[in-house]
């Protein structure tokens, strides 16, 4: 998680919406915006 960007693959019960990092805003973040992402699900 050094690099700019990445793939990440996650396995879950129900379909998500949305994926976050840090979603209820606790650690120091200055653009708070960029934390939850649209979800691209892959078949």
């Amino acid at each position: 998680m050094t690099g700019k960007g990445g793939t990440y693959t996650f396995v879950t019960n129900t379909m998500p919406d949305k994926a976050g990092i840090d979603p209820l805003l606790l650690l120091v973040d200055r653009v708070p915006d960029d934390n939850l992402k649209k979800v691209d699900v892959a078949q």
